[in-house]
């Protein structure tokens, strides 16, 4: 299953004013339309960085 069915289908209607989205910095997750839904369902959107073992 895509990143952006996933989002739409499970995390979306879940989503309620206050709540915070937490994204890694991924291609997937780095799209415009996400982030807009996110807002848009009340909620902040915040990335992390992608973890780099050293």
């Amino acid at each position: 299953m895509s990143f952006h069915i996933l989002f739409e289908k499970v995390l979306l209607p879940t989503l309620q004013p206050g709540n915070v989205g937490v994204l890694v910095n991924l291609g997937s997750h780095r799209n415009k339309v996400v982030g807009q839904l996110i807002r848009l369902a009340g909620a902040n959107l915040f990335f992390r960085p992608i973890m780099r073992q050293t």
